[in-house]
């Protein structure tokens, strides 16, 4: 199983400077050398979340687009055809949290080169993460391909470090108090639609942002933890 991490992106702004293409040739994803012949499941949750001013990426792209969006379209790529060989599995980790931003993607200026605002950007970026997901779905479908499955899954507001890492002090501030209700979950919570999509064989319900219920979760970490 692959699962894409944040560091591998290399975003400008936290002083690392791989890019999303150079990543590919730094021992830090592809080319390292004990790398396996095929992968089962690859899984799409690099996230930056709320940047509070526009940065861009070490290739030039706006920071959350670049990170969340564009990275794991070049990465699964990269990796599609070894899932294939495999018959395995795209997970893409989106958000409903797309519903709190413009709806649509600023195709005259995907970069916010005008007008930027941190939920604006962010919510752009989970929107075309599940575009890319239905969109892939549709293409494998008509070419009557079944070698490889996309799920798309959301996570729901959970205690991880994102905000923390990324976001401004104000909506730091507001992140924690929202932590001390019961409208944030733990991150291991947080994880369990990524597990279902990844471990669970009776899926089919790809048309939606996958949340799974309290037995579904049980049943996919058994699942993910036997050999």
């Amino acid at each position: 199983m692959l699962t894409v991490q944040h560091r591998f992106f290399g975003a400008a702004e936290d002083g690392d400077n791989r890019g999303l293409i150079d990543g590919r040739d730094t021992g830090h994803g592809l080319s390292h050398p004990k790398k396996p012949d095929a992968f089962q499941r690859g899984i799409d949750k690099a996230c930056l979340g709320q940047v509070p001013t526009r940065k861009l990426t070490a290739d030039g792209f706006e920071s959350q687009l670049g990170t969340n969006h564009y990275g794991h379209f070049l990465l699964n790529g990269l990796l599609f055809d070894r899932i294939a060989e495999s018959k395995g599995r795209i997970v893409v980790v989106a958000s409903l949290g797309y519903n709190l931003g413009l709806k649509t993607i600023r195709f005259d200026d995907m970069n916010w080169n005008e007008g930027y605002g941190a939920n604006a950007a962010d919510s752009q970026s989970k929107l075309a993460q599940m575009m890319f997901a239905y969109e892939l779905q549709d293409r494998l479908s008509a070419a009557g391909r079944d070698d490889v499955e996309v799920f798309v899954c959301h996570p729901g507001s959970s205690a991880t470090s994102l905000i923390t890492t990324s976001a401004s002090r104000t909506m730091r501030f507001i992140w924690w108090l929202m932590t001390k209700t019961p409208m944030v979950q733990t991150a291991e919570q947080g994880a369990y639609p990524e597990v279902m999509c990844a471990a669970e064989a009776a899926l089919t319900e790809q048309r939606a942002p996958l949340r799974p219920r309290r037995a579904e979760w049980k049943r996919s970490v058994r699942s993910a933890r036997e050999p």
